[in-house]
């Protein structure tokens, strides 16, 4: 196929001219002189679109900045010129940059875009950028940059698509006359040639052959055609590929002489070609060119009208954007669609991501449901109808908005739909609930795809607040609680304890509740606590126990009991206190605490948005021992606990020991966190808590992974594979690991396990696998990544070969580790381990000797090899031999690695074949052992127990005395001290120091090192300042007083924990909503996590209702209804109820609006109470005082402006209504 660019057309040239006039009016201007824009770089590629390896397009990348520390919009204007200077195209666009962002952005230019009306389009190119400000429609220059000599050649070769053949009757040979039939063969902006036109004449009812003609570079044309109807035909590769009609209205004898045309092109410019165009003209003198055309336009599959425009004058250019990808045929007519038909054929849409058509909705309706069946609806499902005039799928969105009886949005959603005008379909919204009830506005808009607002419908609908809203009208409590000791240890004091409840609701409906139970020792020290959720239903009794609490030493505690509803509401508490003796673990007086902890969270994958939370703490004990400790992070959404991740280590009173915890969300949400620590028998002893944590899901796209370690073992016909995946990825990645079994060249088996790690995390794993006949087996271990739907891409390898394995039911030559043990030593006598001694038992049940040879390798932390120990040696038959190697480190000290290999030499040496009997491997931390002088320091006491802020004496111990001179000491944080044995010193705020001490003694300097661990004290309460007893709906204050070192003052922060509100600041207001007990707390902590936590119980008492409004008649009429309305206020959360006492007789009427009607049966002065009772009993009354005319006396007076004939007038006017009522 030869192809070349489209000449410019003559309706192309229109467009052009109407570009060229919109260039004249931009205002552009010189360069402003408040900010400067530039181009900070820039580049280009070239590129080749049809594949015949000649460049046909060029991409340019750049990057303009500002100076100025603001958005700024600007203009860039791309032009493009041949080698002899001509202008042959250009490109523009608007842009809004900042100047501390790498704002990048790009143009392209197609050859064949290039404008060669006048000549062909030749290279090389070159390209001028221009940038201007845009302020408020004004353009300032302010840079520029080009590239010359750029060479792009034509397109030469088709690609793949649908041929289209456009035609049009014009004046092609520039003589005025329009009798040239021409025609243009193109896919999309491909030219093609060689593309074979058969044109016909119609004359009388015969169509008469008027020749055949190719295209070249896509166009030809039959010149000076007589008036009348002609049909053609195209061929291409001798297929025929396209057809129409045409018609020639032209005479040199008047003065009609029509041009018309239809084509497809793009023409919004959008990089699409999927716009029709079709337009009519005259040259004769008695015509205007606004009299229109007229265009039907049909789906050829089913020959169904697409759409029809023009006619009437409204214009001589009639365009269809965006039509959507497939065939159409049209009838082009002169003016309307009665005129004369001028024009008919075929056009294809090469496809558009755009849609010009119209939706709506058709219909739409709602129901509302009560869902917590009170009788009231509280969910509401609306559905809808969407339609479109287009005979295909669009998209379309729907947006939903509600708003509240104030105007205010309370929820928004979208729905993405795909519609057919051939089809109806009906789609449904999620059910939504309120959180307040009342009338709520429903509006929704349809869009298409693009955007564009195309219809719309609302409505008001009354619904009741649904289950789970703050707002909603229901109370949570404890209806009954219980709890019972128990005689564990059977010597006659209670020493566990079991704690039941029954929590409640007055929502029939199912609901979540939390149970927070925290548990205090005498002191007021926290000495256990635990979360319990629970889903209960007001209709249903629910009784729950806790699990069994031992403490760890006797004495009195205090059980606090807090109910939380849905959201964390505080619903009800309960408190007790029992004596309790220990259980276990008695004689252990020692302590254990969080001496530092530090939160934080980061945005690992760099998206912008918060993916990891991290926690690092230094636990800490009174015992001078090593104590192994439990860490238990628990994470909560919504007081329900989602995850848990425990980490155990030892700690010393006298070492800074670090523990580090992080944690990523599976999906994005607010979390809480609870650190609990437990000592080495797992009791609790210190927790720390983080809320409100705002997380979003990490990815994990692009984490490379490997294995990092690996060995294997073999016992008989077992073959286990250990290895230690490790990522360079701080979060949680899913892999493969799958194991290829080979046996002499093919492959057996695979076995496979999923796990998950992390790039903090050594996390070893193992499978195993049993031969089934004795031989040598080769293993592939190959690790996959997993991007969500199983192993995807191979991460690491690596073989495992010649492993020669025995079926358990054969005798074979086998030997193994029976036992290995090792020894850890302290060689230099200064309480640091840094020496080993490996024992190892070896066994074996071959009925043969075997000659073996015992390999201990020991690697640094770095992998160099350090040490090595060998040992051959003849084992006899079923027999067991003792091996011990000793070792002590002379290297630096760290994590010391002991590999050991037990080989059989089959031929008796290690020439032969060797085969691999059993390994083993662990790591130790060791010291490095120290030859120590024959005079040196032993100890500095004072070190065991420091504070911040507090004074202690240190004291230098040597090994034996003698003088010494120059003795110096550096305590770590600038304090100096000479010549002296003993000081006192105090650190002024908690870490680690290192102490350092220099003396000479015989002319030899020695230097020591002794750290110091600085503990943190927390701040100390020195005064609270509350009433423990107030009025609900009072806004009491609260005041605490405190002290803390002077380098925490300036950083201590005081937080009041109210039942529903957690304040913050020494001084705090706070209003109690209802009356009863409530347990606050204030904790005063510094920012080095000491901390300092007092509790008191506020006595808030119940106050009555007042009356706000009385409204009463001043009189009455016996037996006529009277209207009373009263209202009143309560200053707690109180619901009132109004009960109304008449004082004749009548019961007591209860309503919870305050509106009443009554009639009195006689006449008489009632003395009328009324009463507002909130739900508490608090009671506000008024009494009033009503006199009741009697009948008679109403008789006597007669109605007062009315008169008698006025009230037989009035009977029967309504005696008349009532009549035409049936």
């Amino acid at each position: 196929m030869s192809q070349n660019r489209n000449s410019i057309s003559k309706q192309v040239l229109a467009w052009a001219a109407v570009f060229a006039l919109v260039l004249t009016i931009i205002p552009y201007s010189v360069a402003d002189q408040s900010s400067n824009e530039y181009f900070e770089s820039w580049s280009y590629e070239l590129g080749d679109t049809d594949g015949d390896n000649q460049n046909d397009i060029i991409f340019f990348t750049f990057d303009p900045d500002t100076n100025v520390t603001d958005y700024v919009n600007i203009y860039v204007e791309m032009r493009v010129t041949d080698g002899d200077g001509n202008w042959v195209g250009d490109d523009d666009e608007n842009y809004e940059i900042y100047w501390t962002e790498n704002d990048t952005f790009e143009m392209e230019w197609f050859v064949n875009d290039c404008d060669d009306y006048d000549s062909d389009c030749e290279g090389p190119f070159d390209f001028e950028f221009r940038l201007y400000e845009d302020i408020n429609g004004y353009y300032y220059y302010e840079d520029n940059f080009s590239e010359s000599n750029i060479s792009l050649y034509e397109t030469t070769i088709v690609p793949e698509g649908v041929i289209q053949v456009e035609n049009g009757v014009l004046a092609d040979d520039n003589d005025g006359f329009n009798n040239d039939i021409s025609f243009l063969a193109h896919m999309e902006d491909y030219d093609v040639s060689n593309v074979s036109i058969e044109l016909e004449r119609k004359v009388g009812t015969q169509w008469v052959d008027v020749g055949t003609q190719e295209t070249d570079d896509g166009e030809t044309s039959f010149k000076n055609m007589t008036a009348g109807e002609y049909r053609w035909f195209a061929e291409y590769d001798d297929e025929d590929i396209d057809e129409g009609h045409t018609f020639v209205f032209y005479s040199s004898t008047s003065d009609e002489n029509l041009g018309h045309f239809g084509s497809v092109e793009d023409w919004d410019e959008d990089d699409e070609f999927d716009d029709f165009a079709f337009a009519r003209w005259s040259n004769g003198s008695n015509e205007s060119i606004n009299d229109g055309v007229y265009v039907e336009l049909f789906y050829e599959d089913n020959n169904t009208l697409y759409d029809e425009s023009g006619g009437n004058g409204d214009g001589f250019v009639v365009l269809f954007y965006d039509v959507e990808e497939g065939n159409y045929t049209f009838n082009l007519y002169n003016d309307t669609s009665s005129g004369d038909l001028m024009q008919t054929g075929w056009l294809h849409s090469y496809g558009s991501l755009n849609t010009n058509h119209d939706e709506w909705f058709e219909d739409w309706d709602y129901e509302t449901n009560d869902e917590n069946d009170n009788g009231i609806d509280d969910v509401i499902t609306i559905e809808y109808n969407p339609d479109t005039t287009c005979n295909c799928t669009v998209e379309i969105y729907v947006e939903m908005e509600i708003y509240n009886d104030n105007g205010s949005l309370v929820h928004w959603d979208e729905y993405e739909h795909e519609i057919n005008g051939t089809a109806e379909v009906w789609f449904e919204t999620d059910e939504w609930s309120p959180e307040e009830e009342g009338n709520y506005t429903f509006e929704f808009y349809l869009y298409s795809e693009g955007w564009e607002a195309e219809d719309s419908f609302n409505f008001s609908a009354y619904l009741e607040c649904g289950g789970g809203s703050y707002y909603c009208d229901s109370d949570e409590w404890f209806d009954a609680w219980d709890y019972e000791t128990y005689d564990e240890d059977g010597n006659g004091e209670a020493d566990t304890i079991e704690i039941g409840y029954n929590p409640d609701t007055d929502c029939n409906c199912e609901m979540n509740v939390s149970v927070y139970m925290s548990i205090f020792k005498e002191d007021g020290y926290l000495a256990g606590y635990h979360y319990y959720n629970h889903e209960i239903n007001g209709t249903e009794e629910d009784w729950f126990e806790t699990e069994d609490w031992s403490p760890k030493e006797d004495g009195n505690y205090t059980f606090n009991f807090q109910l939380y509803g849905e959201n964390t509401n505080g619903g009800d508490f309960f408190n007790f206190t029992t004596y309790l003796e220990c259980l276990d673990n008695c004689g252990n007086s020692n302590d254990e605490w969080f001496q530092d902890v530090w939160q934080n969270t980061h945005d690992d994958d760099e998206d912008g948005w918060d993916d990891t939370f991290e926690v690092e703490f230094n636990p800490d004990t009174t015992c001078n021992c090593s104590i192994n400790v439990t860490s238990v992070l628990s994470v909560f959404d919504n007081n329900t606990k989602i995850d848990e991740i425990t980490d155990s280590g030892a700690i010393y009173s006298d070492e800074y020991d670090y523990f580090f915890m992080d944690w990523t969300p599976d999906y994005n949400g607010t979390f809480d966190f609870i650190l609990n620590l437990y000592d080495e028998d797992n009791y609790f002893e210190d927790s720390r808590q983080f809320v409100d944590i705002e997380l979003h899901v990490r990815s994990e796209a692009g984490e490379e992974a490997w294995f990092e370690d690996e060995y294997y073992e073999v016992d008989h016909d077992r073959f286990e594979v250990n290895y230690f995946p490790a990522t360079s990825c701080d979060c949680w990645v899913k892999v493969w690991i799958y194991i290829d079994v080979y046996y002499d060249g093919d492959k057996v088996d695979t076995i496979s396990e999923e796990m998950y790690i992390h790039g903090d995390e050594e996390k070893w794993s193992y499978q195993e696998w049993y031969a089934n006949n004795e031989g040598y087996y080769d293993f592939h271990v190959v690790m996959f990544d997993d991007e969500g739907n199983g192993p995807d891409e191979i991460q690491d390898h690596y073989w495992i070969e010649e492993i020669y394995l025995g079926s358990e039911s054969n005798e074979t030559h086998n030997a193994w580790f029976d036992d290995v043990s090792y020894s850890l030593e302290d060689r230099d006598s200064d309480n640091r381990e840094d020496s080993v001694s490996v024992n190892y038992a070896i066994a074996t049940d071959s009925s043969d000797e075997m000659d073996l040879l015992l390999i201990l390798d020991i690697f640094d932390e770095s992998g160099e090899m350090i040490g090595t120990f060998e040992e051959f040696f003849t084992l006899p038959a079923n027999e067991m031999m003792d091996i011990s190697f000793h070792w002590s480190n002379t290297y630096e000290e760290g994590n010391i690695t002991f590999d050991s290999v037990l080989e059989h030499l089959v031929d008796g040496d290690t020439d032969g074949e060797i085969r691999v009997q059993d390994e083993d491997y662990e790591i130790f931390y060791l010291a490095t052992a120290n030859e120590e002088p024959e005079f040196f320091i032993e100890d500095v006491t004072g070190r065991d127990i420091v504070f911040e802020g507090q004074y202690v004496d240190y004291d230098i111990f040597f090994n034996k005395y003698e003088p010494v001179d120059d003795l110096y000491w550096n305590m770590g944080d600038g304090k100096i001290f000479y010549n002296d044995k003993s000081v006192s010193h105090m650190y002024e705020d908690n870490g680690m120091y290192v102490m350092h001490i220099n003396y000479s003694y015989e002319n030899t300097i020695y230097s020591y090192e002794f750290e110091v661990f600085v503990r943190n004290i927390a701040p100390t309460i020195l005064n609270l300042m509350l009433d423990e007893n107030v009025n609900e709906g009072d806004e009491v204050s609260f005041n605490v007083q405190y002290e803390d070192v002077p380098m925490d003052m300036d950083n201590v922060t005081v937080t009041w924990i109210f039942p529903d509100a957690v304040l913050q600041g020494n001084f705090v207001q706070y209003t109690f909503a209802d009356d009863g007990e409530f347990l606050i707390s204030v904790e005063v902590k510094d920012d080095d996590g000491g901390s300092t936590v007092e509790q008191r119980m506020i006595t808030v008492q119940n106050v009555a209702p007042i009356f706000t409004e009385f409204v009463f008649p001043s009189e009455g009429e016996q037996g006529v209804a009277m209207d009373f309305s009263v209202s009143a206020t309560d200053p707690g959360d109180d619901t009132i109820t109004y009960t109304f006492d008449f004082g004749d007789g009548t019961a007591k009427l209860i309503t919870q609006t305050g509106n009443a009607s009554h009639k009195f049966a006689s006449g008489d002065t009632f003395e009328i109470i009324v009463c507002a009772i909130d739900e508490d009993g608090g009671e506000t009354c008024r009494t009033e005082v009503l006199p009741v005319a009697l009948l008679e006396q109403l008789e006597e007076s007669g109605l007062p402006g009315f008169g008698f004939l006025g009230v037989i007038s009035a009977l029967g006017a309504i005696t008349i209504l009532r009549r035409r009522t049936h």
